[in-house]
């Protein structure tokens, strides 16, 4: 049996270093500039100095939005990967390209709303399409 743990449990630190090096690593895979890697986490897209100190082994805030919207854009790429498992390029593309799962818009553009809401839509209509367990 395992223990689950309630969503108002903080992370800890480890996982939350393991979370934003798996987040920076979607971000290269998907070919994805700072500007729109600092608004897909709900930053300010002028603000490097954040995507420094991750880069340099700091982690995402516990409880902060960025934390939610980085497990929000790896639970998308868990579904693309299972839809596409034999097609990395698609994989890694997808975002970019308009489909008429985001009205025929990239992802990309939902992905870097303001608010979260832009993130969570996508990965609700890509694991309905294409699966991987929204919860």
């Amino acid at each position: 049996m395992t223990a689950s743990i309630n969503e108002t449990t903080p992370m800890d630190s480890r996982r939350r270093r393991q979370l934003t090096l798996a987040v920076l690593s979607l971000f290269d895979k998907w070919h994805v500039a700072d500007e729109q890697r600092l608004q897909m986490l709900g930053e300010s897209a002028d603000n490097t100095a954040l995507l420094q100190t991750l880069a340099e082994g700091g982690s995402l805030e516990a409880d902060s939005e960025a934390l939610q919207r980085a497990g929000h854009l790896l639970g998308i790429h868990r579904s693309l990967q299972q839809r596409y498992a034999n097609s990395p390029r698609i994989v890694e593309e997808w975002i970019h390209c308009p489909n008429s799962l985001t009205n025929n818009q990239a992802p990309i553009e939902w992905l870097c709303l303001k608010n979260i809401d832009g993130v969570q839509r996508v990965h609700k209509l890509v694991e309905a399409q294409f699966g991987g367990g929204w919860s």
